[in-house]
């Protein structure tokens, strides 16, 4: 298991605000800002990847227990 298969979302979030802070100093040089924008997207790439897994599952236990819970948005 890799690093970022054991970081809860919660922590990936967190690094990746970490990540933005560091890159919006100006006492980065080009290669580190270079290796925290790939860091960075590697963070989206994951913290998206949990969302999708978890919205898939909200929909299927929807779907199973038939209560008419939905994830689309509430109409005003």
């Amino acid at each position: 298991m890799n690093e970022r298969e054991e970081l809860s979302f919660e922590e990936g979030l967190r690094r990746l605000e970490e990540v933005v802070d560091r890159l919006s100093s100006e006492e980065v040089s080009l290669k580190e800002s270079f290796r925290l924008y790939e860091e960075g997207a590697k963070l989206i790439q994951f913290c998206s990847k949990l969302l999708t897994e978890f919205e898939g599952k909200v929909k299927q236990l929807s779907k199973n227990q038939g209560d008419g819970f939905t994830t689309e948005p509430f109409e005003k």
